[in-house]
């Protein structure tokens, strides 16, 4: 995997180095003072940390490191780190180049058996089954374009379908409740997810849950940059025109940091994990809301993260 890090000498005396995962340095920026960036080659599929040691800062507002991975920038360290040393995970991630959704491929329903397409009044939302009558989704796919709530009576759950058009494909279930985060604000999309209780327990061939990430999994690393998730769904595969696709689809995304995805979205809600391409041309998209962003935990997939919000055309 192609490293490259970028550094901002004007923003003051720092040094950087690159650890491995048992905090052994494997590159050092002290070798290379005259260069403003520098390129080298990690092993794929493994942990590192990007140390920084801050010795003075003089540009309090300023950008000191970018560090980018196989021409993705992932990490983004800002010079409100303060004065000392700190260290930054990140994982040398493998990019699928065959892996709409757009810019993805088909999927298959028994690959992601926990996905659901959910019918919410006039929407088509994503969600994933977390125990046998309990759907978690977004937020927002449970309320009107003007804010509304939905009843649950007029919200359905279709499982274990690869096109949920299909009236034999997959098994429909009815909603009984609705249970939103209290702190969801519909403007900013913050705390963008909601519970949905069926009205009968999920029996039906591809339809099983997917665990949550714990708070040990984040901490050996499960959502570190650069490691590549899954986003599953029935959204848009391609806008302007719209084109609507008739089977599941599924897209690999690197994580990246909320300060490197600033870069492009002035404003980000400090609960919202980030992944995208910067110009990959690869995305969820509309009706892909709710869905899942699962990530390889120790041999099985876990749901990291659930679709919210991205570029308008879907790039």
């Amino acid at each position: 995997m192609t490293i490259k890090v970028l550094q901002t000498k004007i923003s003051g005396r720092t040094e950087w180095q690159i650890l491995d995962s048992q905090h052994k340095t494997i590159f050092s920026g002290v070798d290379f003072l005259r260069d403003d960036s520098f390129t080298f080659s990690l092993e794929a599929s493994k942990k590192y940390f990007l140390k920084i040691s801050a010795f003075e800062i003089t540009n309090p507002d300023t950008v000191l490191y970018t560090l980018i991975l196989n021409g993705e920038p992932i990490l983004l360290i800002k010079s409100d780190i303060g004065i000392g040393d700190h260290l930054f995970p990140f994982f040398t991630g493998v990019r699928n180049l065959d892996t709409k959704i757009t810019g993805g491929t088909n999927a298959v329903i028994s690959d992601f058996p926990w996905q659901v397409y959910y019918i919410s009044g006039n929407f088509r939302c994503g969600g994933s089954i977390i125990s046998g009558n309990w759907i978690v989704t977004a937020a927002h796919c449970t309320q009107t374009d003007i804010g509304t709530p939905i009843l649950a009576s007029d919200m359905f759950v279709k499982v274990g379908a690869n096109n949920p058009s299909i009236a034999l494909d997959g098994k429909l279930y009815s909603v009984s409740e609705v249970i939103v985060n209290a702190g969801f604000d519909s403007q900013t999309l913050i705390n963008d997810i909601a519970l949905l209780r069926l009205k009968d327990t999920i029996n039906y061939p591809n339809a099983t849950p997917i665990k949550f990430i714990t708070a040990a999994d984040v901490a050996e690393g499960a959502t570190v940059p650069g490691v590549m998730t899954w986003v599953s769904g029935w959204g848009l595969t391609h806008v302007n025109p719209d084109i609507i696709p008739i089977n599941l689809h599924k897209i690999q995304l690197p994580i990246i940091t909320n300060e490197q995805a600033s870069t492009v979205w002035s404003s980000i809600p400090s609960t919202d994990i980030m992944a995208g391409f910067l110009n990959g041309n690869k995305d969820a998209c509309n009706g892909d809301s709710g869905g899942p962003m699962i990530v390889p935990v120790l041999g099985e997939y876990k749901l990291a993260g659930i679709v919210s919000w991205g570029s308008p055309n879907c790039s």
